[in-house]
């Protein structure tokens, strides 16, 4: 097997879902142009582009209420945390 780094899993644990169903999009801090944190959404902005792929203001009641939204409306939602290896947990700091 071969070893890769945790943010090339998440990126293509990412790409595979929204290849897969167009319904998942992304939402998050700067995960379009500036590509996010760790460079974990790079390119999919390109790939995918500004409607699934959505740079939001830093607003985390407004990242909760559009996931709920969208589950209500069946969509699938992601979202990208600003420091996954924080979100994890494993103690490292942003």
């Amino acid at each position: 097997m071969t070893a890769i780094m945790l943010r090339e899993a998440i990126s293509r644990g990412l790409v595979e879902a929204l290849e897969e169903d167009e319904r998942v999009f992304m939402i998050g801090e700067d995960i379009g142009t500036f590509k996010g944190p760790y460079a974990v959404t790079s390119g999919m902005l390109d790939k995918f582009g500004p409607d699934r792929i959505i740079d939001s203001p830093i607003s985390e009641s407004a990242m909760i209420g559009t996931a709920i939204g969208s589950a209500l409306g069946g969509q699938t939602y992601s979202r990208n945390y600003d420091c996954e290896f924080f979100a994890l947990g494993n103690g490292s700091s942003c």
